[in-house]
């Protein structure tokens, strides 16, 4: 838990509803995150959607680690998996502008995904 004292855990649900920890005994509400085939909106999010047609989402899914997994040259010491984000599965395409609404590719070779 990451209150000194406590008698028991604390659920994660209290911190993202839908959430786990990667591993037991987590010590830092940080460590809570979205199961495989769920993802977190962003750092505000407060609960874990499915992940949506034409995406793939690991564990630990953030829309925010796409932009940070591009800017930042730092790892934070708890993630286990850093910058894990929702990835296009192969033959689907998305728009810079709405990069969590997938389009099927209309020559499937010529989305490879990711």
């Amino acid at each position: 838990a990451d209150v000194e004292g406590l008698s028991e855990c604390r659920s994660c649900e209290l911190v993202l509803a839908g959430s786990t920890t990667k591993l037991l005994g987590a010590t830092s509400a940080e460590e809570c995150l979205c199961p495989a085939d769920y993802y977190r909106n962003g750092n505000t999010s407060t609960t874990c959607l499915p992940c949506p047609t034409g995406f793939t989402c690991a564990a630990g899914s953030d829309v925010a680690n796409f932009q940070a997994s591009r800017t930042s040259t730092q790892l934070e010491p708890w993630a286990y998996e850093p910058f894990t984000y929702p990835e296009l599965e192969d033959g689907y395409y998305s728009d810079w502008g709405d990069p969590m609404k997938a389009y099927l590719c209309g020559v499937y070779l010529a989305c490879p995904g990711g």
